[in-house]
């Protein structure tokens, strides 16, 4: 009975609903004259104001189409053409559709000239081109899958209120220029054709399109063909051949808005390459591996940018600083593996994160700081379990999540910390997590806003620790929510809902326990460090320990077990030992052990390493050359741990003369030593020390002062009787080391016979003076910087007449013959003392002057007659002075083995005659004797001073 009265029920609601129908699809009232006419034809089905009367295989328009037709559908019939007559009574008609017919290019269409089609669908028929219909108030039309080949300059003009136009699925291979006549196109779809170039001007007249479809083609660039685009807002050139993307591209498209080149082969993003309005961006499916700065540049609307699906493993630093609004950033599908502070350090308005589907291995403390507006983070499929079982805070700062993903990460444990943070999270995925144990309250954070937990583990460890959970799901009811006990044995597959809390017992400790942790140590750069960690469980799975050094696993280092995993008395006990071995600053930092069985996994505390690197220079000091009076620039650095101190020292010492003049400057974070104004003090050796606890370096550099060529001191007009010798003094300062040329009456001044030069040209020595030797000397002193030109007057004076008496000229040639046997130059010293002695005193004082000789004119032995001041170990004063003698502070008569010695006495005889000996020796010769005769007469000079000279001793000698 009663179920005839149910199925009586399903029948009467069936007839009405098909009196319903049938009431829906009449025309609307008519007059009882009109009734036929407005009555849906017999082979077509009618819904409002449309008629469909598809895939009835009709070749000719069905019978009695309603004159208020508006929508008319004619799709998978035979119609080769449109000129039916039953078209004509349909003034009202909008929108046909004849897809799928098999329509050529000569079909025509009649219409009433009172419709105003504005939709014509003509998909799926044989068009080679399109077609050349008068519709003046059409503005939708789709040609897609026919088979034209090309675009005709002048179709269009046939549709002039035209705003879409479909040719998607077709043969098009090129766009030409003139290709569209000026329109009113806003949206032009050419996707799934063979399109592999466009000519620059093929859009032009286009000069109101928004929206551009190139979706499925050839295209391997983007190129002039979009710079006139001005209007367009979405632009697709998804599943393309486009490699790169050139900078600028879009600089030109000011209203764009949307860009999708998914699916195509971009392996670089080139810096400036979307610099446009973006707010929407999509590169997913590429070949990308760097997110870089550059590439984002100009994007400071962008909202939504997509990159899913490609190669990327690098976000470079401040990547995002360009685009700080995205609301939405997609990376998933990619192989990130590690998730820096500052990833995402610039995104403050993000509110939905895809990480999912990458190798994460590795989120450093405080990655999502700034990201606390975020309510959307998936991080499924990754391997960052320690992020939940070690509670590192990782989701502290995410105060707005609504929704977090962590599925599919390997997680064992829940660490009762690990939510803290998440108080308005409502979705909590764990799905693909064979959890076993979770602390008491671990959901506590997000207890009253939770409403989707999905969690599936059937290897929960029910011990007592675990029956919070039971009742807290029990209490919840969350549907996706499915746990299972897996330990101990009797309670194996049982759900933990079910269980009575006698069940909950603490009897064993299967899950690991760490008994001895490893601990910090401090060591130096090179040497060996040994951790160890100890462990113990009451079940016998075995323990496997893994090590990890700043949350990173650690695989390439030694891994040594202690011994043997013991189990005796119920319990294993296993230890680790981590072997460090020739430590470098990269092995310092946290180190913690892992230790995981069956039952879940143990984290011991952290131990710090901390390496004492030797310092290295990263910039050393270099030689440099700079003018007086310029800046002199010195750089070095170095690195080491602890950070070394850098320390300067000059000449192996702290005396800085520009310090003391406030010339010198040096931040202490600086790695530049300035020396302002330099001058010639500050040149000399400069010591970069860098110094750290492990040990101390030093770089050294010589800092060389360039100087204009100068005169020590001013060239001296001369003068000589002649017959004698001379010195012309040109004593030359500069750095670098000037060239010095004489000329004589402004000729060049070569050496002869009686002219040579000395002490790098600073010296020229005229011996046996001529009158012609009388004149104006010129000495001219050359460097890179700068030349300096000094002159001399030389006066060569008669000689005068001098009388000697019979007696002292007899002892002046014995002891003249003595002295050349010996040799010595000491022995002519005592002959110029005994010929004083013996010269009238009356004597012209002028007469006794012309005994003088060349080494008058020699500087002190201390000091050269060239004063270079570019010498790496100077520590003079830099004044240049001199101290050599004048030559009127020196008289002494050379030995006849050097020059013809001019002897003066009281009648004035002259000079004694006979060959010059000079002419026998080299240059080289020459300057050595007249050095060892200065020296010899320095010495002798300095004991006449102390005590009276002894003539006859010295002669004895």
């Amino acid at each position: 009975m009663t179920r005839r009265r149910r199925g009586g029920w399903r029948a009467s609601a069936t007839l009405l609903l098909l009196l319903l129908l049938a009431g829906l699809l009449q025309a609307p009232s008519c007059s009882p004259v009109e009734a036929l006419d407005n009555q849906c034809p017999v082979e077509c089905s009618c819904l409002g104001n449309s008629v469909i009367c598809k895939d009835l295989q009709l070749v000719g328009a069905p019978n009695g189409l309603p004159p208020w037709t508006e929508n008319l559908i004619l799709k998978g019939n035979n119609f080769a053409n449109l000129e039916f007559n039953a078209l004509l009574n349909l003034p009202k008609l909008q929108e046909l559709d004849v897809n799928s017919n098999v329509l050529a290019d000569n079909f025509t269409l009649s219409l009433s000239p009172e419709t105003q089609l504005k939709w014509l669908k003509v998909n799926k028929n044989r068009l080679t081109r399109i077609p050349e219909l008068t519709l003046p108030h059409l503005t939708h039309l789709s040609l897609a899958h026919n088979m034209i080949n090309a675009i005709g300059g002048s179709a269009l003009t046939h549709y002039p209120e035209l705003q879409v136009l479909d040719l998607s699925g077709n043969k098009i291979a090129s766009v030409k220029s003139g290709s569209f006549a000026p329109s009113k196109l806003k949206s032009l779809i050419l996707n799934s054709n063979q399109i592999s170039s466009i000519e620059s001007s093929s859009f032009e007249n286009l000069t109101s399109l928004q929206e551009l479809r190139l979706n499925k083609n050839r295209l391997n660039s983007l190129k002039d063909y979009l710079k006139k685009l001005d209007k367009l807002r979405i632009l697709e050139v998804n599943r393309n051949e486009l490699r790169q993307i050139d900078a600028l591209t879009f600089r030109e498209l000011k209203s764009l808005e949307k860009l999708r080149l998914k699916r195509n082969n971009i392996k670089l993003l080139n810096a400036g390459a979307f610099l446009s309005n973006l707010t929407e961006l999509q590169l997913d499916f590429n070949a990308i591996e760097v997110v870089t700065k550059g590439a984002l540049f100009g994007l400071n609307r962008l909202q939504v940018f997509t990159l899913s699906h490609n190669r990327i493993s690098t976000i470079e630093s401040e990547a995002w600083d360009m685009c700080k609004d995205i609301i939405e950033l997609d990376l998933s599908h990619n192989v990130l593996n590690r998730i820096e502070r500052s990833t995402f350090s610039s995104l403050r308005n993000l509110r939905k994160l895809q990480l999912n589907y990458n190798v994460i291995t590795y989120i450093s403390d405080g990655a999502f700081k700034d990201l606390s507006g975020l309510q959307v983070l998936e991080l499924n499929s990754n391997k960052i379990s320690y992020i939940v079982e070690d509670a590192i805070g990782t989701f502290i700062s995410l105060t707005q999540l609504q929704k977090l993903g962590i599925a599919h990460n390997q997680i064992k444990s829940i660490h009762k910390n690990a939510f803290n943070g998440l108080t308005q999270v409502t979705e909590l995925d764990l799905t693909g997590n064979n959890v076993t144990s979770i602390q008491e309250n671990a959901f506590s954070p997000m207890a009253s806003t939770l409403i989707t937990l999905k969690m599936n583990t059937s290897a929960l460890f029910c011990d007592c620790g675990l029956q919070w959970l039971s009742v807290w799901l029990r209490s919840k009811r969350y549907s996706e929510t499915r746990v299972k006990c897996g330990y101990p044995h009797w309670l194996r597959g049982k759900p933990l809902t079910q269980l009575h809390h006698a069940n909950f017992t603490c009897d064993e400790f299967p899950k690991p326990r760490i008994v001895e942790e490893p601990k910090s140590q401090l060591s130096i750069k090179g040497r060996n460090v040994t951790l160890k960690c100890r462990a113990t469980s009451t079940a016998d799975a075995p323990l496997i320990f893994t090590w990890k050094h700043d949350n990173l696993e650690l695989r390439d280092r030694t891994l040594q077990m202690d011994s043997e995993p013991v189990f005796s008395d119920g319990i294993t006990l296993a230890s680790s030992v981590l072997n460090l071995v020739n430590v470098t600053n990269a092995d310092a930092g946290k180190y913690q052990c892992m230790v995981s069985n069956n039952y879940g996994t143990t984290y011991s505390g952290k131990a710090k390493i901390s390496v004492q690197v030797y310092p290295s220079f990263t910039k050393k000091p270099h030689d440099i050359r700079v003018a007086a009076g310029s800046t002199a620039r010195l750089e070095c650095s170095a690195e080491g741990l602890p950070s070394p101190q850098i320390a300067w020292q000059k000449d192996g010492g702290n005396d800085f003369p520009a310090a003391r003049e406030r010339r010198m400057h040096k931040m202490p974070t600086d790695d530049v030593l300035f020396i302002i104004n330099v001058k010639t003090a500050d040149s000399g050796v400069y010591s970069c020390t860098a110094q750290n606890l492990a040990g101390i370096i030093t770089a050294n550099a010589t800092l060389t002062i360039l100087e204009t060529p100068s005169f020590v001191k001013p060239m001296e007009n001369k003068e000589v009787i002649a017959g004698g010798s001379i010195v012309m003094e040109c004593m030359a300062s500069g750095s670098p080391r000037p060239q010095l040329s004489w000329r004589k009456n402004g000729s060049p001044l070569q050496a002869t016979e009686r002219h040579f030069f000395t002490a790098e040209n600073q010296l020229l020595i005229i011996v046996n003076t001529v009158p012609s030797d009388a004149g104006t000397y010129e000495c001219e002193m050359i460097n890179s910087l700068g030349n300096e030109t000094g002159a001399s007057l030389l006066t060569i004076k008669a000689a005068p007449t001098s009388v000697v008496n019979e007696d002292d000229m007899l002892g002046l040639i014995i002891i003249t013959v003595v002295c050349c046997a010996v040799g010595t130059s000491i022995v002519w010293v005592v002959i110029i003392y005994q010929t004083r002695r013996r010269l009238n005193a009356a004597q012209n004082t002028s007469s006794r002057q012309s005994l003088k000789i060349i080494a008058s004119a020699l500087p002190e032995p201390e000091t050269h007659l060239y004063l270079d001041t570019s010498s790496q170990h100077s520590k003079d004063s830099g004044t240049g002075d001199s101290t050599n003698p004048s030559n009127d502070q020196l008289q002494l008569c050379l030995p006849g083995e050097v020059v013809t010695c001019a002897v003066s006495n009281d009648d004035d005889t002259g000079n004694v005659e006979g060959e010059d000996p000079l002419l026998r020796y080299t240059n080289h010769e020459r300057q050595h004797r007249f050095d060892q005769l200065h020296h010899d007469y320095k010495a002798i000079t300095s004991q006449e001073q102390s005590e009276p000279f002894d003539v006859e001793q010295q002669a004895n000698c």
